[in-house]
């Protein structure tokens, strides 16, 4: 008797990102019977920064799934070296696509006090790379990270509180852009280090979320965000074109004079906020 088709229930990482201004821009496509010419500059504004952020997103995946950029080397003894061989195999990360909104999500595996910390790792890395390079690209987007519950209803396709939680902190509180963390997320990393004692790949999940807790920082609200352009990540991320942080801070210099000059007052602050992000890593990039 066929039991009919099965469903992964359980807990996942996730990556919310998307793609800012898009309503707007949305907006100038107007009548399709327009000359080609005209039509052309809002499908390049629109269709074609969900395109190339679509191919941000492969690339990305091809350099952590095929060269499996590693997490940071630590000191270990043998028996922590052998726990960490067994956390960094089979790594699993997929995308889900709706409109201008890109997901990364893995599932969240914790087996024998091992935590999944490469695929955390590997969305906080993902996370930096494209914030980094679509600003570079003169396209901002925004996000956030959480682990929580869902559903998988097929290759690429999972629904349950965790979108909800992630929506909510990527559309409503992140504000402009910046990839916040989520409750989650940090009660994941809180409570691995407060495991430290347990076992060995207890020790080694709580020296990764020590790692992975220092690629967050305190932005100037008080909420935690991505450093993506901190000092580890600036040493890490070597996929990243040379030029980028040159280019990104350009964007953003910019954007703060658009808004500057069109009276745009709550824009304007956000990317003054923006601007002093970037100009505190200068050093790490210049």
């Amino acid at each position: 008797m066929d039991s009919g088709p099965t469903y992964r229930v359980g807990y996942f990482v996730v990556g919310m990102f998307d793609v800012l201004g898009q309503q707007t821009t949305l907006s100038e496509w107007g009548d399709l019977s327009r000359p080609r010419s005209e039509l052309l500059p809002a499908l390049k504004a629109t269709a074609g920064r969900v395109l190339t952020l679509r191919r941000m997103v492969s690339g990305f995946l091809r350099v952590f799934l095929e060269q499996s950029p590693s997490p940071p080397a630590l000191t270990l003894s043998e028996e922590l070296r052998q726990a960490r061989k067994k956390q960094l195999i089979d790594v699993e990360m997929n995308t889900q696509w709706f409109g201008d909104t890109v997901m990364l999500y893995s599932p969240a595996h914790v087996i024998d006090d091992s935590a999944p910390f490469k695929e955390v790792w590997g969305t906080i890395g993902g996370a930096a790379t494209l914030m980094i390079s679509c600003l570079a690209g003169g396209f901002p987007i925004r996000g956030a990270l959480e682990v929580g519950s869902a559903v998988e209803l097929g290759k690429g396709d999972i629904y349950g509180p965790v979108l909800a939680q992630a929506h909510f902190a990527e559309s409503r509180l992140a504000e402009y852009p910046r990839v916040l963390i989520c409750g989650g997320l940090e009660s994941l990393l809180a409570d691995s280090i407060s495991k430290a004692d347990s076992s060995p790949p207890a020790r080694l999940t709580a020296q990764m979320a020590e790692f992975c807790r220092e690629l967050f920082f305190k932005d100037e609200d008080g909420r935690l965000a991505v450093d993506y352009l901190g000092k580890t990540l600036a040493r890490r991320l070597t996929h990243i074109e040379p030029n980028a942080y040159q280019s990104g801070l350009n964007f953003v210099v910019s954007e703060l004079d658009r808004f500057t000059r069109s009276g745009n007052q709550k824009l304007r602050t956000r990317y003054e906020r923006l601007h002093r992000y970037y100009l505190s890593r200068r050093s790490f990039w210049i």
